[in-house]
């Protein structure tokens, strides 16, 4: 199976206009000084303009601040994706 996918950048595209699930790129710089990236699927709230944030919470306390770009993935397509590559269980 391939996927493409298309991600905004925070610093050129701004923040997502509405809340959803987002593909996000996040970037840690550690105790080191060593940088690093990794991919996490978070929420996104437009209320709060925050990821790893919801609409419906009043706080933001756990919100992720290192997110350098983002991709929204429609629930379509995950249902499809986990469908295709479910392993069937013969036993």
């Amino acid at each position: 199976m391939k996927l493409e996918l298309e991600f905004k950048s925070v610093a050129k595209d701004g923040l997502p206009e509405k809340s959803s699930k987002y593909i996000v790129i996040c970037k840690r710089i550690d105790e080191t000084g060593d940088c690093w990236g990794y991919f996490c699927a978070i929420d996104y709230s437009s209320r709060h303009k925050a990821f790893n944030a919801y609409d419906f919470h009043e706080t933001t306390e756990y919100a992720f601040d290192d997110v350098v770009a983002y991709c929204e993935v429609p629930q379509e397509w995950a249902d499809k994706v986990a469908n295709e590559l479910e392993v069937k269980n013969d036993g």
